[in-house]
């Protein structure tokens, strides 16, 4: 039997449309794993591939995850998820600027890598990375293991 993981997902949390897709977690009954760390990997469908420009940005409430998600897309098209909200106050990062390495707040100017999640400016902040793949032109995002930034 492969286990699922229901993905609710909308565009803000007061949208009012959800759309509920069942991810399998594994492939043939094994379940994706972080190699050497024993950890089960555990992927939610975010978008698909086209929701996120060639050099962009998008933002996604997960309702049954409770998380805000930024979707970026470096020069390169290499894809990456992260935290949606800037560490100081809760300000939405889609608002703000990424200019392919660097996405900058818009409330306050935090200035944060692009590619770590690690504070560029001040460098004490940090926003959580998470694992990201694509299949079949649609992004999945692993929720309960984060990164190391």
């Amino acid at each position: 039997m492969i286990p699922w993981s229901a993905g609710t997902v909308s565009e803000r949390p007061e949208a009012i449309d959800e759309h509920v897709s069942l991810v399998p977690i594994g492939i043939a009954g094994r379940p994706f794993g972080c190699p050497g760390t024993g950890r089960v990997m555990t992927f939610t469908r975010v978008c698909g591939i086209d929701d996120v420009g060639p050099l962009g940005k998008n933002s996604f409430y997960l309702m049954d995850v409770g998380i805000e998600v930024l979707i970026l897309r470096d020069r390169q098209g290499v894809m990456r998820a992260f935290e949606g909200v800037c560490p100081h106050e809760d300000y939405p990062l889609v608002e703000g600027h990424f200019d392919g390495s660097t996405i900058t707040c818009a409330a306050h100017g935090w200035i944060i890598d692009g590619i770590t999640g690690k504070g560029v400016s001040p460098a004490s902040c940090r926003i959580a990375a998470y694992p990201l793949k694509v299949e079949g032109g649609d992004i999945f995002v692993d929720f309960d293991n984060q990164l190391e930034n």
